[in-house]
C-alpha cells in the first residue's frame, strides 16, 4: 500500500500543469482589426482540438496532456464579443477551455495554435487562443490597376533628396 501511494503521489507530480492563463485586446492600428487574445501558459507541450457550436455560440478547445493549475479557473473577460471564459478538468492528463460567445463566428473569426517554450525570452509552452471582434480588412486589386506598373517616388524632400537615378 505504501508504495502504491508513492508511486500515485510521483505520478501526479510529474503531471504537466496550466499554470497561468491571462487574456488582453489589442487593436492593429494599420487595419483596425481588434482580437482579443488568451493565453495558457503550460510548463511542457500539449496538443489541442477545437470545436466551435454555432447553435449554442461556444469555442471548445481541448488541451491533451495537461492538468488545471493554481491561477486557472473561471476568467473575467471584459470584451463585447466574450460572454465569459471557463477551464476544467477532463480527465486524469486533459483540461477543457470554453468561450462563452455573445454572438455567432465566422469560421475564420478565431485561431488556436500553440508556441513552443522560449527560454530567451523567458517565455514557457503556450495555448493561444485568438478571436476577432472585428475582423482585418481584406483589399482586392480592381480591374483598372491589372497590368500597370506603379512606382514609389523615394524621395524625402527638404536638404534630403533621397535616392538619386541615372538620369
Amino acid at each position: 500500500l505504501t508504495m502504491f501511494i508513492m508511486l500515485a503521489g510521483s505520478a501526479q507530480a510529474l503531471a504537466n500543469s496550466i499554470t497561468n492563463i491571462r487574456w488582453s485586446v489589442q487593436t492593429n492600428a494599420a487595419d483596425g482589426s481588434r482580437v482579443v487574445r488568451i493565453v495558457a501558459d503550460v510548463e511542457n507541450p500539449v496538443k489541442t482540438s477545437v470545436k466551435y457550436n454555432e447553435k449554442a455560440k461556444t469555442l471548445t478547445i481541448d488541451v491533451k496532456g495537461a492538468l488545471p493549475g493554481k491561477n486557472t479557473g473561471n476568467l473575467p473577460i471584459k470584451s463585447d464579443s466574450i460572454k465569459r471564459f471557463a477551464s476544467k478538468k477532463v480527465s486524469s492528463d486533459n483540461t477543457q477551455f470554453t468561450v462563452y460567445l455573445a454572438n455567432s463566428l465566422a469560421k475564420d473569426a478565431y485561431k488556436v495554435f500553440t508556441l513552443r517554450k522560449d527560454p530567451a525570452n523567458k517565455k514557457p509552452d503556450r495555448v493561444v487562443i485568438d478571436i476577432y471582434e472585428i475582423m482585418p480588412k481584406t483589399y482586392k486589386i480592381t480591374p483598372s490597376l491589372k497590368d500597370k506598373i506603379i512606382v514609389i517616388d523615394p524621395g524625402h524632400g527638404g536638404s534630403d533628396p533621397g535616392a538619386v537615378g541615372l538620369n
